[in-house]
């Protein structure tokens, strides 16, 4: 079996400053009650987490397939759970494997060349290491929390427009690694600058228009991207190339009207729709409100 690699495609370039660590909730808006968020705690795995929504959930590889790889590890499955309410977005990736060390700190080095200065904190407890990180510029916060266990290799990550958004202290305070509590830090805000931001922009009243790049004041930011399955029948064709989508990234965080430009055979067109579909991101923004995008997405399959 051929071993192939999908390349991926080019996220938004963002410009990062370091955020400092100490965080008080007093800080941040008033703390809403956890009755109407979800304890996630799947089968098989090794942590436990509150969230606001249920996730979409993907199994990403198995034991099936020895051909994936981080670094040099090969990877038996890889889940990740993800989800957006509110103006967040949540994430969680899971990885098995027999060195968990060793995709951890490939990850790590991963996230570091992608954001370049964000602030980090060493973590450790009972069965469990890593490190936090934190990056953030003048509309985007985002915090990533990188784990390893004896068998599993976990990211969390939660990103929005404001660090100061109470979702993310309880998201980040309800992780769980076997039952105990990573309880990692938060940044510190400028309370009066903070607040103001993690107010929710509203949607626009009546029929939504949805805009060009170019009208916004914010564009939408891609927080979560996967890449689409390469079929088993397009690798028997050795089919290649690209294909190109036109959709939607709508104020309420759905994807929608998905219209293929640029097609490929052997359900590889199929594979990217349904890839597109569950992109997690931060709506854009225009005078103060959040609003839908126009996007142009390109997946290139290719075999190597």
């Amino acid at each position: 079996m051929a071993n192939f690699r999908l390349a991926s495609l080019s996220l938004l370039s963002l410009i990062l400053l370091f955020s400092a660590f100490p965080f008080s909730p007093s800080s941040a808006e008033s703390q809403p009650s956890l009755t109407n968020w979800l304890t996630l705690s799947p089968p098989g795995e090794e942590f436990s987490v509150q969230l606001p929504v249920l996730p979409d959930t993907q199994l990403r590889v198995s034991d099936k397939n020895p051909t994936v790889k981080i670094g040099d590890v090969r990877i038996k499955n890889e889940r990740v759970y993800a989800a957006y309410a509110e103006g967040v977005v949540y994430l969680i990736e899971s990885y098995e494997s027999d060195r968990p060390e060793n995709v951890l700190q490939e990850l790590m080095s991963r996230y570091n060349r992608g954001f370049s200065g964000s602030a980090e904190r060493e973590l450790s407890g009972a069965g469990f290491r890593g490190k936090q990180f934190i990056s953030k510029s003048e509309n985007f916060y985002q915090s990533a929390h990188f784990l390893a266990t004896k068998s599993r290799t976990y990211v969390f990550t939660v990103a929005a427009r404001s660090g100061s958004r109470t979702s993310i202290f309880i998201f980040i305070s309800s992780i769980k690694i076997n039952n105990t509590a990573i309880t990692p830090a938060l940044p510190g805000t400028n309370e009066a600058q903070e607040k103001a931001k993690a107010e929710i922009p509203a949607p626009p009243s009546g029929e939504e228009q949805i805009h060009a790049s170019k009208d916004l004041s914010h564009k939408a930011t891609i927080v979560y991207r996967p890449a689409p399955q390469y079929t088993e029948e397009a690798r028997q064709q050795n089919v290649t190339g690209e294909v190109m989508l036109r959709a939607v990234l709508v104020s309420d965080g759905r994807v929608t009207n998905i219209t293929p430009i640029k097609r490929l055979p052997d359900g590889l067109t199929e594979s990217a729709v349904t890839a597109i579909k569950a992109i997690k991101f931060l709506p854009a923004e225009k005078d103060g409100r959040v609003v839908s995008q126009y996007i142009t997405v390109v997946y290139n399959f290719n075999i190597y």
